[in-house]
This record gives C-alpha cells, structure tokens and sequence, in this order.
C-alpha cells in the first residue's frame, strides 16, 4: 500500500485497469462524486457559521477539474484527488483512492527541526552520511522548495506541527503530475559543501512508513510504567483511531493498571501523560485516564466549557452512524450516549431539519473547588501527532493548576469532528468526512497547543526525554 494523502490517511489499494483507460475523466469522476458527498453530508455546507466554506469547496473542486487534464494512470489521478482534500484544511477530511503503483524516494529520509533547519535523518546513500544538512535541490532553497512541492497536497499549512511533521515527503515521489522531482541538491557535512545527483527509486509504502517513523521518533506502546526517582509514566499512544478493535485491548489494561495504581499515582513525586504518537480515535479513553486520575469531581471543577453541538441530520449521515452504532456493539463497548445521537439525528432527519442540536452539558459548580488528589507534578508530554481525541484530552486536563506541558506542539483540529467513512459511486474512493461541529469550543479551529518547555533533542533519544522531564518535575536540590 502507498500512502498519499496526509489530513487524514489516503491509503492506495491495489487496483488493475486497462492500458487505455480515460484517466482525466475517471479523475473528473471522483472529485465530482467528492463535492457531491460533501454537499449531502458535511455539516459545514449548511452551517451558517462557516460562510466560506463553500467558496473553499468549490475553490478545490475547480482545481482538482483542471488538473485532472493531466492524469495518466492510477497514481496520477489519487494525487489529483489528494490535492482536492487537501483544500479543505482539515485533518478529520480525508479519502481512499485505489492506486496501483509504488512511490520513489531518493534514497533519503529527511526531517525538519521547528526553526527551519533541514537535516539527513536516514540514508541509503555512501555520500550523503546521516546529519548531513540540506540547503538547496536544483538552486531552490529547501524551505522554499518545500512550500511550492508540499504545500498544495498537503493542507493546514499554517500549523506548525504539520509543517514539520510531513517534512520527509519533500524526496517522495507520491507521482502528482503536476510537480516536477528534483534533480541536483546541496548538502553541508562536518568535511566540507557538496552536490549529489538524486536517484529516484521505488519503495513500498510499508519500507517508507518504517523508514519515517524512525527518522522522526517511534511511537511508544500504550502502557504504565514506573521511572526512576519514584515517578510515573502513563503512555496514552493512541486512543484507538483508526483501528479500534486492535488498541481496545491495550487501553483497557491501561485503564485496569490506573485504577490499580491510583493511590501511588496520586502521591507520586511527578507522573508523566505521554501522548506522543496519539492521532485520535475516541476522547472516552482520555476522559477514563483524567478521571481515574484526578477523580471525577475535580475533573469536572476544571473541564472546558464546549458548548452545544451540531450533528450534520442527513440520510447518508443517519446510515453511517447506524453502522458505526453496529461497530460499538460487536466490540462491546457501552454505546447509550451514541445510541441517543443517532435517535436524534433520525428525529431530526424525519423532521426536515438540517442538524440535531445537542444540548450543552450543564456545568458543574462548586461552592467550594474540590482539592486536586494529585500531589506531584503533572507533566504533559506532546508531539507533533497530537490531534483530534488527544486534542480533546488536552483541552480537558489543560486548566489543572500546576499541569507543565513539555515537548513539542501539538497538531490542531477544525470545528468539524466525529468521522465518518463512505464508499464514493466507482467504488474508488471512500471519502471520510466529520459528523459534527462543535460551534462554541474555547480552541478554534486549527490552533495548537504549544509546550512551555520545548524539547529540541532527538525525537528517539527516550533516555534523553526522560531524564530532561525527571529534572525538569523534580524541586531543584
């Protein structure tokens, strides 16, 4: 499979077709069938506090039409189509589109610090050494060439996170037709200053994914563990996104392991929330973590007021809710809040009605703040990945007095939450688009989280991390 979509994952599937087969129009097919699910389904097409969503819609739509003129094959077209997704500057939009031919690389993998500085993370190469820096490909500078390579196939450009995290596809060939490769680039070593010619070379997506993750740091397992000098470190990785079924058992010995440990959490000296590598999946997982945690009285003196919400009431979003409500029962989990979603937006779709509204919860007050249980530092450690149900965990947990975030800022989210896949008409695109729109939500849309102390160090030195975040909770002596 090859990846070639990033604000949300685009995976290629393994699809045959005919040498002559009429790739501008099946191209012009798809983006046609994209704007017509997003105008039946995604609730900024309807909601009144978004006015320019449509002008971004249509604004892509006519792109990706032109650009569609120079599709040749499988690939080509999928890049087309991710070029139009990316318009949407939103990571909960995403599609499937089937392709059949691998990427190239360049032999490298290269990664971007957060001031601009572009360096060799892995490399298959004799003459270009790991560390070596990057400064220019074809008498571009590399920023530059960043931008006008990266930009338009990516989305939320603004965020920082984003910029920085998919800086290894600047040397991936993703075979968009509209951007040519680069030929010739300079490199600065500890020696001395030279040019290398790239060798572009295919690569399956699984060899590249592999070889990204360790360029930028792997994810660590979801777990709780104790660290020296009397600490503790819960790794909350994922919160099942993606592929519920295949997280639901570790995060439920996470939640089981917590419950165990409460006590000695709550009088630990620090306890670290490692959430690196957490995209998303269900905000339940970090809504058991806070409140196993803190206790459910103190996390509901210190939670965000989120205001009502909006759920997009549309036959095709009725239907995908019905199937997503099948899911939760196969996988046992407990479902009575969605179950109530769904009557909702099955009322609401019976009435004519554009959303269902769901009341904002009513806040909870205090006439005296519950104590906070925890004694210790709390350290909150992000990455760039941190989006969506982590984002949710962020915001919940954020006010605790005290709560130091270390590390590196987070991703960001729009308004629009709560996806939903559908399979498009030629069965080769299935199209992911949000539920529901969160219209008074104190963090608006694309705004990151920004860590008080920034980590600047390796993204795998994991001693490193963690010997800097012990003398970072620990009173100086």
């Amino acid at each position: 499979m090859r990846k070639v979509a990033v604000s949300v994952a685009l995976l290629c599937f393994v699809y045959t077709s005919a040498a002559a087969e009429d790739w501008p129009s099946l191209t012009r097919a798809d983006v046609t069938a994209i704007r017509a699910a997003v105008a039946a389904d995604h609730p900024g097409w309807v909601w009144d506090g978004d006015p320019g969503f449509r002008a971004r819609v249509e604004a892509g739509y006519a792109a990706a039409m032109q650009a569609a003129a120079a599709a040749r094959h499988a690939s080509s077209s999928c890049a087309v189509v991710n070029r139009m997704i990316a318009r949407f500057d939103d990571g909960h939009v995403g599609a499937e589109c089937r392709d059949e031919e691998p990427p190239r690389w360049a032999g490298l993998i290269v990664v971007r610090s957060p001031a601009g500085v572009w360096q060799v993370a892995a490399s298959r190469r004799e003459d270009v050494p790991r560390g070596a820096q990057l400064v220019e490909c074809d008498g571009v500078p590399v920023e530059r060439l960043y931008e006008q390579r990266v930009r338009e196939t990516l989305g939320r450009w603004e965020v920082e996170a984003q910029r920085t995290r998919q800086a290894p596809r600047l040397l991936l060939d993703e075979h968009d037709p509209l951007l040519p490769l680069p030929r010739v680039c300079k490199i600065t070593t500890a020696a001395d200053v030279r040019d290398v010619t790239l060798a572009w070379e295919p690569i399956t997506w699984n060899e590249w994914r592999v070889a990204r993750s360790a360029a930028i740091g792997t994810v660590p397992p979801i777990g709780l563990r104790r660290v020296a000098d009397g600490g503790w470190w819960i790794t909350l990785s994922s919160s099942g996104g993606g592929d519920p079924a295949k997280y639901q058992p570790a995060l439920e010995k996470l939640m089981t392991d917590l419950e165990a440990n409460t006590d000695e959490l709550r009088n630990a000296p620090f306890v670290v929330i490692d959430v690196r590598g957490n995209s998303g999946g269900s905000s339940r997982w970090g809504e058991k973590l806070a409140v196993v945690l803190w206790g459910q009285d103190f996390v509901k003196s210190v939670r965000p007021a989120l205001g009502r919400t909006l759920w997009r009431a549309s036959p095709g979003m009725l239907a995908l809710h019905r199937e997503a409500q099948r899911t939760l029962l196969r996988l046992g989990t407990p479902s009575s809040y969605f179950d109530g979603v769904v009557a909702g937006i099955e009322s609401a779709v019976n009435d004519g009605a554009l959303f269902y509204e769901a009341a904002a919860a009513t806040p909870s007050r205090f006439d005296v703040p519950p104590p906070n249980p925890v004694r210790g530092k709390v350290v909150l450690l992000t990455d760039n990945a941190c989006g969506s149900a982590c984002l949710d965990l962020v915001d919940l947990i954020y006010r605790v007095p005290g709560l130091l975030h270390v590390g590196r800022p987070t991703s960001a989210d729009t308004l629009y939450l709560e996806l939903r896949t559908q399979t498009l008409a030629g069965d080769r695109v299935k199209l992911s688009l949000p539920s529901k729109i969160w219209p008074d939500r104190p963090r608006r849309s694309n705004v990151a989280y920004e860590p008080s102390e920034l980590w600047t160090g390796d993204a795998g030195d994991e001693a490193g991390i963690e010997a800097w975040i012990r003398k970072l909770a620990l009173p100086a002596e």
